[in-house]
């Protein structure tokens, strides 16, 4: 949950309505990073609807957060204890007529986007209970950086998770360039960068579809994985993979499924070193004393040759050999 001091001064406070409340727990007004610590601002909050909450379209959440299963603490919490901590949301420009003039209610449309808060939206939905909420208007970039920095605090965001997030921040323009982001996250570039890398796993086609949940996928193997599949025959080692598994209708945990992808890839780079290694060898007797020709010849047409006794070889018996082997060879 976000730190509510650094919303106070881009909280809009809500109208007079029967929905309005205002938390102030004992010793101050609330306060998410310290609670123990009096405040003089006073946050409102108030009740709104679940189902008129929208999600930011680059939220840092994969899908398989927002189940029971996914929500269960919250869930679990929240029976017993209600709602403590609130979401944050940004309210959304409501249409207008010709006049500029606001359009009636229809009571679906949505009145506020999620900057902090999605699961906590789907455990109110869930419950069937209406969602505590502050108003925030935070802009993109603004909205961004708050979530990264909670996202550090978030046990369970997975590095994964934050390379899709940091990826969409660079393609969206909030931030303009690598180090724009990892200067405003005090992080390194290389590391932003190593992140980022490793979210192009997901446009792997197919890769998705064979896994259980994908926020699990490892950096390290994500990135191991992109190298390879530059190459052509990888890439399509690595699709037919993944059709294999999806033939098969079953979901793997993903450091199963990449370690599988790599594996395959590899084996045929083995198998195919070993095809490619040698084709022929042969050794040729070409002179006194011992003297021998080993002509050695792989599969791409590749050949060396080694001379045992050079001085005691006889040029006529060498040329002789060298014939032989390439007939033998090619033949």
């Amino acid at each position: 949950m976000f730190d509510a001091n650094k919303l106070v001064s881009k909280a809009k406070t809500v109208s007079t309505t029967k929905e309005r409340k205002m938390i102030i727990p004992e010793g101050g007004t609330w306060n998410s990073s310290n609670q123990n610590q009096p405040q003089k601002t006073k946050l409102f909050v108030e009740d709104v609807d679940p189902k008129r909450c929208i999600l930011l379209d680059w939220h840092d959440r994969t899908e398989s957060w927002f189940t029971p299963e996914g929500c269960k603490d919250i869930i679990d919490s929240w029976r017993l204890h209600g709602q403590k901590t609130p979401a944050i949301g940004k309210p959304i420009v409501q249409p207008v007529d010709d006049n500029g003039k606001p359009l009636p209610d229809d009571g679906k449309s949505p009145l506020f986007v999620i900057i902090a808060g999605a699961r906590r939206r789907f455990s109110a939905e869930f419950l069937g209970q209406n969602l505590k909420l502050i108003r925030s208007n935070l802009t993109d970039r603004e909205i961004a950086i708050e979530q990264e920095i909670e996202n550090g605090k978030d046990q369970d965001v997975t590095q994964f998770e934050k390379a899709l997030s940091w990826q969409r921040h660079i393609s969206s323009g909030r931030f303009e360039t690598q180090l724009d982001l990892a200067t405003e996250l005090t992080v390194t570039n290389s590391h932003v960068s190593n992140l980022i890398k490793a979210a192009d796993v997901i446009k792997i086609p197919g890769l998705v579809d064979i896994l259980k949940d994908p926020k699990t996928i490892q950096i390290k193997e994500a990135n191991e994985l992109i190298k390879l599949i530059k190459i052509e025959k990888n890439k399509k080692i690595a699709l037919r993979e993944i059709s294999s598994i999806k033939e098969k209708e079953k979901l793997l945990d993903a450091d199963i499924a990449i370690q599988f992808l790599l594996d395959g890839i590899k084996k045929d780079t083995v198998k195919n070193d070993k095809k490619k290694a040698v084709q022929y060898k042969k050794d040729w007797v070409v002179g006194k004393n011992e003297s021998s020709l080993n002509v050695r010849i792989n599969r791409d047409g590749d050949a060396s040759f080694k001379i045992k006794g050079f001085r005691n070889s006889d040029p006529k018996a060498m040329r002789k050999a060298l014939l032989k082997a390439y007939d033998e060879a090619c033949g």
